[in-house]
């Protein structure tokens, strides 16, 4: 089984796959494995941006983040390097997933044209209030850049509508992890029928 998760900005999707991996999952981030292609990537963005996303000659992630997501040109620029690596490594992936349980987080999934590459879509939601608290709070991003990012996605309630699968992570750990255990038994039952 090969699976994409996704969902709105904060939403609890490292959470939920950290669920998944407990439950036997081979699981993967999507920005992790991105960020494994900075250094190959250092010249395109010296040359588009300058100095400006660098630290001590390497890519800064947080600089880097003020660029992409001030400008959608900017995002789509830096996707248009990204998102093709990341695709041949998603086949690689999928190749590897034969008879097993594989999980990818990706973020940007439905705005980059990926969830066909999967055997299903696992789409995680939350409710804007508890989504931007969250955020604020554990991560410290103000009100103004929580929606220069959303901006830059498909909001949360369409990337549900699209999925095969929801899971409404608007309670507590308990309730989102009873979720995942649920839809891990009823894939793992399908897949053995």
């Amino acid at each position: 089984m090969y699976f994409a998760l996704t969902g709105g900005f904060g939403g609890g999707k490292s959470t939920v796959r950290g669920f998944f991996e407990q439950l036997g999952w081979k699981t993967f981030s999507a920005d992790a494995i991105c960020h494994g292609f900075f250094p190959e990537l250092e010249p395109a963005a010296m040359n588009r941006w300058g100095e400006k996303v660098f630290t001590a000659g390497k890519i800064d992630h947080k600089k880097l983040a003020e660029v992409i997501f001030q400008n959608p040109e900017e995002l789509k620029f830096w996707s248009s390097l990204l998102y093709p690596r990341l695709g041949e490594k998603m086949k690689r992936l999928k190749k590897e997933s034969a008879g097993k349980k594989y999980l990818i987080e990706i973020p940007l999934l439905y705005e980059n044209n990926l969830e066909n590459n999967f055997d299903g879509v696992i789409s995680v939601y939350t409710g804007d209030a508890s989504r931007h608290a969250r955020l604020m709070e554990q991560r410290g991003f103000d009100a103004d850049e929580i929606k220069r990012r959303e901006k830059l996605q498909l909001p949360p309630e369409i990337k549900l509508e699209k999925s095969d699968f929801a899971l409404i992570n608007n309670g507590n750990l308990e309730n989102i992890y009873a979720q995942v255990s649920e839809l891990d038994r009823r894939l793992t039952s399908e897949r053995m029928d």
